[in-house]
């Protein structure tokens, strides 16, 4: 799990041709421009744009992990608090979809970690992070995002 500032994606280079190629799209690309809805970049990696409402964390909360993507969630406007945790540290609710590249967990009631996403910042996802996007410990707010999915 890596949250940090879209300036900063350097840091991160390295790690494999393809996640190197979507940082790079990332810092150059202004999604904030884009329709919401999903926009293929290149072979092996799109994105989804699209605005929501934050909502406070619940029991009930679903946390998600994705097998043959990595995420990276880019706040376009508003923020969010955006909570992690190690997948083998939740209850698994949802076995793996394939079709949605998606397994659901709940928390166990404990802490965790927990980042504010602001315009500028990211947040990238591994396949054993575990993330539950679009909380907040404040009132809802509306946010517009974008989640490239790269590729493992």
């Amino acid at each position: 799990m890596i949250v940090d500032n879209i300036a900063d994606y350097r840091r991160y280079l390295g790690l494999s041709d393809l996640l190197d190629k979507a940082l790079a799209c990332m810092a150059e690309t202004d999604f904030a421009k884009f329709p919401c809805g999903r926009h293929d970049l290149f072979e092996g990696a799109y994105v989804n744009v699209f605005e929501a409402e934050t909502k406070p964390i619940a029991p009930d909360s679903r946390w998600e992990t994705h097998r043959d993507y990595i995420d990276i969630h880019i706040m376009l406007d508003g923020e969010e608090c955006f909570c992690y945790r190690h997948a083998d540290e939740l209850q698994e609710t949802v076995p793996y979809d394939a079709d949605a590249d998606a397994t659901f967990y709940v928390s166990d009631g404990k802490g965790g970690g927990s980042a504010k996403l602001t315009v500028g910042t990211f947040a990238l996802c591994f396949p054993e992070d575990a993330h539950l996007p679009l909380t907040t410990a404040a009132e809802p707010k509306k946010v517009k995002k974008a989640v490239m999915k790269v590729r493992v």
